[in-house]
């Protein structure tokens, strides 16, 4: 797997560096379940996940976090609601939307969203995103104190977004739905959504987009953030969603510097073009939002793709270790082919 001929230099550099720190996690504590890397235990029994987040949730003893919770699913469920009920139409989900959202997005730690292009996949990633924002500032409503400008965050607690994907034209198309959804609840129910339209929507990196370089545009609040000090200098209070690449957003949680994946932050990590992505790129951010001791149920990830894509092309034919076999592929592709045998071995 890991050899040159895989990849290209810079990523394989990359990934050299990730395994050297996994391998060093690992050692720190040999014997201990909870040093095992996310991305080893994920790769090798993907029912773990899901075993892992039922067993914390009903554990008594486990700390209470944001999402994956009975509270968390029931406040979803009811914003979801409230949205079938006004207009516009754009903020509702189709039937088999609804269907995925409310009997498996809620429940489960890691998801894949399969669609051919254009079946709608945008919109459900956007409107999953708003619902939890909206939920997470409903749930620590006792810790929010609003005033005409903003809100504070007493309690600490944050709920970051982090949108990535193969492309930075399918990483801002996210971002700008989010942003025309907000927009159109705000002017629908502007004091319902008041605190949910103070959430920032930034990029890191170069904003490529003609729509947001447009200086007409004036209801665009997409900002980009090229620097890490210029990124954490401004970091909200309450959340955030956050797009870029996975070297970008990789650059920015492995920073001392910034505190986006401290314990105190509930994560939603969404990756578009997922049947695009190579398996090792993924698994690193993955890895990287589990990072600094915080519960794994404490964070979320959502797969979106098709795997009837192509992919990256090697050529020539090469050995693979049973264990790792298909690892050069896609990362949507990885885990659908292992969720699916893990079902049929049940």
């Amino acid at each position: 797997m890991l050899q040159k001929r895989f990849m290209e230099a810079y990523t394989f550099s990359k990934v050299s560096d990730h395994l050297s720190r996994l391998a060093k996690q690992l050692s720190t504590n040999p014997n201990s379940i909870s040093s095992i890397p996310f991305s080893l235990r994920l790769l090798v029994d993907p029912s773990y996940t899901l075993r892992n987040s039922r067993m914390r949730l009903n554990n008594p003893n486990s700390s209470k976090t944001f999402l994956l919770s009975d509270e968390t699913k029931q406040l979803a469920l009811d914003i979801a609601s409230e949205l079938e009920e006004i207009e516009p139409i754009e903020c509702k989900m189709t039937p088999s939307q609804k269907h995925i959202f409310n009997h498996s997005l809620l429940t489960n730690q890691i998801h894949l969203i399969w669609g051919p292009p254009g079946t709608g996949k945008t919109h459900f990633l956007a409107l999953t995103i708003i619902i939890l924002l909206e939920s997470f500032l409903r749930y620590s409503s006792s810790s929010f104190s609003s005033s005409s400008s903003s809100a504070t965050n007493s309690s600490g607690s944050k709920f970051i977004v982090f949108i990535s994907a193969f492309t930075h034209v399918a990483i801002e198309n996210l971002l700008i739905r989010i942003q025309r959804l907000i927009l159109s609840l705000v002017k629908t129910s502007p004091l319902r959504f008041e605190i949910l339209n103070q959430i920032p929507i930034w990029k890191f990196g170069d904003i490529k987009s003609p729509l947001l370089q447009s200086k007409t545009n004036t209801e665009n609040r997409i900002k980009s953030k090229k620097t890490i000090p210029d990124l954490i200098s401004s970091i909200p209070p309450h959340g955030l969603i956050l797009g870029g690449t996975i070297w970008g957003l990789s650059k920015v949680l492995l920073s001392s510097k910034t505190s986006l994946n401290d314990s105190n932050v509930s994560s939603f990590l969404v990756i578009d073009e997922a049947s695009q992505i190579p398996t090792m790129e993924a698994l690193i951010i993955m890895d990287l939002i589990q990072s600094k001791g915080k519960a794994e149920n404490n964070n979320q990830i959502l797969l979106a793709g098709d795997n009837k894509q192509l992919g990256g092309i090697l050529v020539g034919k090469y050995n693979h270790l049973n264990m790792l076999e298909g690892m050069h592929q896609s990362i949507f592709k990885v885990l659908k082919r292992r969720f699916t045998l893990e079902v049929e071995k049940n």
